[in-house]
């Protein structure tokens, strides 16, 4: 599953890599290929667990994933044309979660704290991109809306995970961590289809209007 996430992932970015070179006109496109090709780099790294050394499959894995997710919002942001500070973006993040990772894998190794502090970020910046999508009228005006709802509804499944892992008890391997963390992985697939749905549509839409 690790490995599938990822590969959609590359896939994805491939494809915005073509865009941008086609419609280098178009702000943002770069920063959608980035974010795949972070994802899927973080998912292989995952992947890798047992075979490369462990703070390359956690602490790197999960600094490099999150980053996947939260680099959509800088693309969002350029392709909207809306400026917002820089202490507005969610990459911000990346602090908490670089200095929990670390905690929980070389101080006090725990699985069970590693997938809350990855899922507690994750869940928050998806919520920011989709509140800064919501709020902004540029956003609307390019047909970004979709991809809030997108970012929130995965915000929420992120939340629901957080939840659950509160709920059971702690977990030795993250390779068999349960039911729940596998489902997730397949609702990143979804994630990643719907997400790249609303993006290309919203860029379609520019191509549309630009030959008009």
């Amino acid at each position: 599953l690790l490995v599938m996430v990822g590969t959609v992932s590359l896939a994805n970015a491939a494809a915005w890599l073509r865009w941008n070179r086609q419609y280098a006109d178009f702000a943002g496109l770069g920063f959608f290929a980035a974010a795949n090709a972070a994802l899927a780099f973080g998912m292989y790294l995952v992947s890798m667990r047992g075979q490369l050394p462990e703070l390359a499959t956690t602490v790197l894995a999960n600094m490099v994933t999150l980053c996947g997710l939260l680099l959509n919002h800088e693309g969002l942001r350029r392709f909207s044309g809306r400026a917002w500070p820089a202490w507005r973006s969610p990459l911000w993040l990346l602090l908490p979660l670089g200095a929990g990772s670390a905690w929980f894998t070389l101080l006090d190794p725990s699985v069970h704290d590693r997938i809350l502090v990855f899922t507690g970020c994750a869940a928050i910046g998806c919520a920011w991109i989709a509140v800064e999508l919501l709020r902004s009228r540029a956003a609307a005006a390019a047909r970004l809306r979709p991809a809030a709802w997108v970012f929130g509804g995965f915000a929420l499944l992120l939340a629901l995970r957080w939840a659950f892992t509160v709920a059971e008890g702690p977990l030795d391997d993250f390779m068999h961590a349960g039911r729940i963390h596998e489902l997730m992985l397949f609702a990143y697939i979804g994630f990643i289809r719907f997400k790249e749905l609303a993006l290309f549509d919203a860029t379609v839409a520019c191509v549309v209007a630009e030959s008009q």
